[in-house]
């Protein structure tokens, strides 16, 4: 194995666990605000809350199953389970840049 070979692959597993690390993240943030906030949730009848809090807990469960996807794929070097994670990443980055624009050209309409 080359050099740059596996400079690669430890760039790779660097930024897989990073991404494994932020989805376990946001799915721990979101059990934390569902539970810790449930008092408030029933006091002000917000839907919008228990939606962004299910949101964030299913997007953690989304990205950690993708990471563990791209980790096995590594490890067992195998082309059509690394095709999987790079189409899986793709569609992440796609749906983050178009909640990114809609964001912005909604934002007015977010009361702050």
């Amino acid at each position: 194995m080359t050099t740059g070979n596996k400079t690669a692959r430890v760039i790779f597993l660097v930024c897989d666990f990073i991404f494994l690390i932020m989805g376990i993240g946001i799915f721990i943030a979101g059990i934390y605000l569902k539970v810790s906030r449930a008092d408030f949730t029933e006091v002000l009848d917000s839907k919008e809350f228990n939606f962004a809090t299910a949101l964030m807990v299913s997007a953690g469960i989304i990205v950690v199953v993708v990471a563990i996807i791209g980790l096995i794929g590594e490890r067992l070097q195998n082309q059509c389970v690394l095709g999987v994670y790079l189409i899986c990443v793709i569609l992440i980055f796609c749906l983050e840049l178009a909640a990114g624009i809609t964001g912005a050209i909604y934002r007015n309409r977010v009361s702050g």
